[in-house]
């Protein structure tokens, strides 16, 4: 969803000017006084339009939405996971200077089938292909079901940050983030550093957050799958829950 651009353009007007005079009389001689010929003021320097997206510094995962940030913590733009995809991807593809590489998935039990949509395999956007009347029948057509969601793998891509509001990197220690973590707020990737609270009325309230994983994600290491002591990924938007299936 595009938020704001805007363009500025300059030009320059030239404007001429020309005089003459003459005095004389019977018995003077005669004198006259031409003025220089009139020239084009240079036209002023044009200033090329700059897109707000080209001066996103940092990318942040919300438990709503991506928010797009400068280098001075402005929100320049935010995606929401509920949002479309195609614009989401568009504008991923100016920040970072190029488009995804794009990979279809199968589904599966917990899991609807999608599309992968990577940058360098640091940025992750999975498209998730829910079956839309189901969706709408069920009631869930909300953050439970998202269109889109994000994955950090590592703490940075093409210079641009990847962070959440606490300031978790994929690659930071468990111990640093101690602070931020309930350990109460569990998801299925690992700790929620931020949540906010869904009400479904034949449910009750559900519970949507950023994920901190800390399950070794390298094939190749012994403790593949493991839990580990460093932030391996960031995920979002994810639902708490007290265990997964």
């Amino acid at each position: 969803m595009s938020r704001r651009t805007f363009t500025a353009v300059t030009t320059g007007v030239a404007v001429a000017l020309l005089m003459s005079g003459c005095i004389g009389g019977p018995d003077s001689p005669t004198s006259t006084v031409g003025a220089p010929s009139a020239t084009s003021a240079p036209a002023g320097p044009t200033t090329e339009p700059v897109d707000p997206l080209t001066t996103v510094t940092t990318i942040v995962a919300r438990p709503e939405m991506l928010e797009l940030r400068d280098a001075g913590g402005s929100v320049i733009e935010a995606l929401e996971y509920m949002g479309s995809v195609d614009h989401a991807l568009a504008t991923l593809a100016v920040v970072l200077g190029g488009s995804a590489v794009d990979e279809p998935y199968a589904g599966g039990n917990h899991n609807p089938p999608g599309v992968r949509h990577s940058w360098d395999d640091a940025l992750v956007v999975a498209e998730l292909l829910y079956d839309e009347q189901r969706r709408i029948d069920e009631g869930l057509d909300s953050l439970e079901w998202p269109r889109l969601a994000v994955t950090f793998r590592t703490a940075e891509v093409r210079g641009i940050d990847l962070t959440t509001s606490t300031d978790a990197h994929p690659g930071d220690a468990v111990d640093a983030l101690s602070p931020e973590i309930d350990p109460d707020l569990w998801t299925c990737t690992g700790w929620a550093v931020e949540t906010i609270e869904l009400l479904r009325p034949e449910y009750g309230p559900v519970q949507i957050g950023v994920g901190v994983s800390t399950l070794d994600l390298d094939e190749s290491s012994e403790t593949y799958g493991q839990q580990i002591d460093e932030v391996t990924a960031i995920h979002a938007p994810v639902p708490v829950a007290e265990g997964c299936a």
